[in-house]
């Protein structure tokens, strides 16, 4: 639950409550500033790092294929900067020269810096004029005190911890009119995760669920609590009769199909046991190709223990979810 509140639903919290840790903390059950353990902050700067070398080899390369014009214009007034290139040739050369750079921008690097970025949000930010690179796309996760001075809220660890809303209101600062939909957000994210897992391993009913019908837990009660107020012969569809008649459709669609492939018709008797030749061998090479297929990653308890434990992580935060409405 840790690793995913870092992931999902973030929120920094405020400098003042930053300020007043102290106070905040002793009188609330929420430990309200999200922590990181230092293994998985080794592994996060570790990917960080990959990620930065990797961005900042794709800006170098596009530079070099696709920039060719000079980084010397302002890039409000269009007003072009620097001198000819015969006047830079007569420098002296007992004088410090260093190499222009090619990816930070000529404007930035006045100030003495050079193409080695600090963060990603370094490389994103002082880049030079055609390079159009957005931050927040960018597949890593900034650290505290070393991308940004603010901690992360720890409201949804919080409230798995202890399921408190008042905690959540008074501590983590959240307001009350957003705690059913922060809370509801991440429950979606669970229920997507989960049916993802079930798709790929199709090992559960779960893998026949449209990702159109996969809501948060909060939707889930809004909705059944409007089908016990609807009479039942209103002659609307509720949450209860909706699968029920998708799954007769469906039913009936491999009915028909099943009915078009008997219906395929022969010319000679000839015909009819050549085709059944065709599908006995058809059959053998199937069995013999799945026979000598690896076996799927999940058979090896890996994965399907990972969608256990995502299983467990949603029956219990969504458990706590609804007892808000209890």
């Amino acid at each position: 639950m840790l690793t995913m509140a870092h992931l999902f639903g973030r929120q920094y919290c405020r400098q003042a409550d930053v300020e007043y840790i102290e106070e905040i903390v002793k009188r609330s059950p929420s430990i309200v500033f999200l922590p990181l353990p230092k293994k998985a902050a080794n592994i996060l700067r570790k990917h960080n790092s990959s990620t930065l070398k990797i961005f900042t080899a794709y800006v170098q390369t596009f530079v070099e294929q696709h920039l060719t014009e000079p980084d010397n214009t302002l890039p409000l007034t269009r007003i072009k900067i620097g001198g000819n290139s015969n006047e830079t040739q007569n420098v002296p050369k007992y004088l410090p020269h260093h190499q222009p750079p090619t990816v930070r921008s000529s404007f930035v690097a006045l100030s003495g810096h050079d193409d080695n970025f600090a963060s990603i949000h370094d490389l994103c930010t002082t880049s030079r004029s055609g390079v159009f690179l957005e931050e927040a796309v960018v597949p890593y996760v900034g650290l505290y005190h070393e991308e940004f001075s603010i901690p992360l809220n720890a409201y949804l660890y919080d409230f798995f911890m202890h399921g408190d809303t008042t905690a959540i209101v008074t501590a983590n600062r959240i307001r009350r009119g957003d705690i059913w939909f922060m809370l509801n957000d991440f429950s979606l994210v669970l229920a997507t995760i989960v049916t993802s897992l079930s798709n790929f391993m199709k090992l559960t009913p779960e893998s026949d669920l449209d990702f159109a019908d996969v809501r948060g837990e909060g939707e889930e009660a809004d909705e059944r609590q409007e089908d016990e107020l609807m009479p039942e012969d209103s002659g609307y569809e509720t949450a209860s009769t909706i699968p029920t008649r998708t799954a007769k459709v469906g039913g009936n669609q491999q009915e028909m199909t099943a009915r078009q492939k008997k219906k395929k018709v022969v010319d000679s008797w000839d015909d009819e046991d050549l085709e059944d030749e065709v599908e006995v061998e058809n059959k053998n090479v199937k069995n013999t190709t799945m026979q000598d297929e690896e076996k799927p990653a999940w058979e090896n308890g890996g994965l399907l223990n990972v969608l256990k434990a995502f299983r467990m992580l949603r029956e219990e935060f969504d458990e706590k979810f609804r007892a808000i409405w209890a």
